[in-house]
């Protein structure tokens, strides 16, 4: 089984696409069969950092929708956001949201989500396993997470 992750992100420096090129997180994604999609262009040291890995480039926002719709999970590492609107979409269609333990993310869907430090590459390890173990084993909570979170982003 292979799941996908979607990040959503333009290159900025707040985006933190550099976490990526840690060998830690390249490494557990392929030996989990983990993919990763970004919406950043082919012509970046990520493009061919690794195999699970892949670069889609610019999407139009309906594109966007469509790869978070088929998505295992939203991954979101930016240091802040002025709204977040992955997270809140992700959190209405019911998808996962892997993020930083940060308060935007907070405050956009309280503590219902996959949280993990930026200043330590395996803090995201850990939140990816622990993201497999509930998929694996308790595909349920997941849900449970996800509708939680879906009731509190309603506008």
């Amino acid at each position: 089984m292979t799941l996908s992750f979607f990040y959503p992100a333009t290159l900025l420096p707040h985006k933190n696409h550099h976490i990526f090129l840690d060998r830690s997180i390249s490494s557990f994604c392929e030996r989990n069969h983990i993919s990763i999609f970004f919406t950043i262009d082919s012509d970046n040291p990520l493009s061919s950092f690794s195999s699970s890995y892949h670069c889609l480039g610019r999407l139009t926002h309906t594109q966007c929708l469509s790869h978070l719709s088929q998505s295992s999970a939203l991954l979101f590492v930016s240091s802040f956001e002025s709204l977040g609107l992955p997270i809140i979409e992700a959190s209405h269609f019911g998808i996962p949201t892997i993020a930083p333990d940060l308060p935007y993310v907070k405050e956009l869907i309280g503590h219902h989500y996959y949280s993990f430090s930026l200043d330590c590459v395996f803090s995201l390890v850990s939140a990816f396993n622990t993201f497999l173990l509930d998929y694996d084993q308790l595909r349920v909570p997941i849900l449970q997470k996800s509708l939680i979170s879906s009731e509190r982003a309603l506008w």
